[in-house]
């Protein structure tokens, strides 16, 4: 099974986690570590280790991030580096994520994987611009 860690500012983990449980139900291998207003970036790495080591049964991990270049990431980063089960996704979405939890058991390339799910994370973000219906006249004047 491939382990799942959520990570970002204050409660996103939480937050996020929370949503996509009630979506998808509960989720096996899944850890939530916030980084609260007032933890230290050491608080934050002994969480996140800690994490890892309740995922010690699983081959591969994931940790999704909030953003690039905070903290979570930064730590997440750094802890991948040294070890070659992790690997580190930011600009996380609830729609890739959720795609990523129903299917990772599915998963045969975890690279190529999240590879394809960065790139579906980008296409779910759009803009709603709200346009009146006309609905088309039949030129003859007739119906169907």
């Amino acid at each position: 099974m491939i382990g799942i860690i959520l990570t970002g500012h204050n409660h996103f983990a939480s937050g996020v986690g929370s949503s996509i449980e009630m979506v998808g139900g509960h989720q096996d291998y899944f850890e939530k570590v916030d980084f609260p207003d007032g933890y230290s970036e050491e608080q934050l790495i002994e969480e996140l280790q800690k994490a890892i080591d309740r995922l010690a049964e699983c081959q591969q991990i994931v940790i999704f991030c909030d953003l690039m270049g905070g903290s979570p990431f930064k730590q997440s980063a750094t802890l991948s580096v040294a070890n070659p089960r992790l690997r580190v996704v930011y600009g996380v979405n609830l729609g890739m994520m959720l795609e990523f939890v129903l299917s990772r058991q599915f998963v045969e390339d975890l690279d190529e994987t999240l590879d394809t799910l960065v790139e579906r994370g980008r296409e779910a973000i759009g803009r709603f611009a709200y346009q009146e219906y006309e609905a088309d006249e039949p030129e003859d004047g007739e119906g169907i």
